[in-house]
């Protein structure tokens, strides 16, 4: 994760930590049953420090935004202007990305309880190490 922060503090074109985030949670279910119990522990520090960025972003507006307003298009209402357009732009961005990561955490959500539900022992095995990894910035939701 310390390579996504270096990316974010160089400002790389072309680099979105939100895009690696949803392709990372979104392959968590292929990844995990393709890799060693090393591998497992190591992904899920890495995941573990993915989505303790989002859980930062979902909380704090303010460090949202320092992310960097360019990278932000994806999450820019395309309503027009409005008596209060600069505020009311940053909500609406904020409250997208938090729709965002409501749906990241749904399909992790969904990738853990497949994991759990396998019959293969190195296939539960990895995602109870994951799981283990990630429990301090997993499951933000109380419903999914």
């Amino acid at each position: 994760a310390k390579f996504i922060h270096l990316c974010d503090g160089l400002n790389a074109p072309c680099f979105d930590s939100i895009l690696v985030a949803h392709v990372v949670v979104n392959s968590v279910e292929s990844l995990i049953a393709s890799c060693s119990e090393f591998e497992a522990n190591r992904f899920g520090m890495f995941l573990k420090e993915v989505l303790a960025v989002l859980n930062t972003w979902y909380v704090d507006t303010e460090a949202f935004f320092a992310y960097g307003e360019p990278r932000l298009r994806f999450f820019e209402s395309s309503s027009g202007p409005s008596e209060n357009g600069e505020f009311q732009r940053k909500c609406s961005a904020h409250e997208k990305f938090k729709q965002v990561v409501y749906v990241l955490h749904n399909n992790l959500m969904g990738a853990a309880t497949v994991g759990l539900a396998k019959k293969d022992t190195m296939d539960l095995r990895n995602f109870l190490s994951v799981l283990s990894k990630i429990c301090d910035a997993f499951p933000r939701f109380v419903e999914h």
